[in-house]
C-alpha cells in the first residue's frame, strides 16, 4: 500500500509539475509578444511625432528673439522689395540684393520689419531678412 502511495503521490507531484511548465510557457509566450508590441508602438509614434528641422527653429529664434532696434538685417535673397508701408500692396521704394544692408527700427506690424535703408525708410517682409 506505501508502494502504490508513493507512486500516486510521484504522478500527481508530475502533473502539477506539467501544468506549471505549461503555465510558466504560456506566460513566457505572453510577455514575449508584449515586449513586441511595444517595440512597434514606439516605431510608429516615431513616424508619426512631427519634427522641426534645424533650418526652422534656426528662422523661428531670429525672427522672434535675435533681432533688436538698431541691428543691421540683410535680406535671404536678391530682389527682396522694400515697401512704402506695412503692407504687402503697398507701393515699392526699392529692392534688396543679399548683401545690401539696411537698420531694423524696432517696430513690426503685418509681419514686416520698418527698416532704414541709404535711400530712406521702409518696410520689409521679416520672413525675408535675417542679421548678417
Amino acid at each position: 500500500m506505501r508502494f502504490v502511495s508513493a507512486v500516486l503521490l510521484m504522478l500527481l507531484t508530475g502533473a502539477a509539475h506539467a501544468g506549471l511548465g505549461d503555465s510558466l510557457r504560456e506566460l513566457r509566450g505572453t510577455i514575449g509578444e508584449m515586449t513586441s508590441t511595444s517595440r512597434e508602438v514606439g516605431e510608429l509614434s516615431k513616424e508619426v511625432t512631427p519634427t522641426k528641422s534645424p533650418d526652422a527653429t534656426k528662422a523661428e529664434s531670429v525672427t522672434t528673439t535675435e533681432i533688436k532696434s538698431g541691428d543691421t538685417i540683410v535680406a535671404k535673397m536678391d530682389k527682396v522689395k522694400v515697401l512704402k508701408e506695412a503692407n504687402k500692396k503697398s507701393a515699392k521704394l526699392l529692392q534688396l540684393s543679399k548683401t545690401d544692408e539696411v537698420i531694423y527700427m524696432g517696430e513690426e506690424q503685418n509681419g514686416m520689419y520698418r527698416v532704414t535703408t541709404s535711400e530712406g525708410e521702409g518696410w520689409v517682409d521679416k520672413l525675408l531678412v535675417k542679421k548678417p
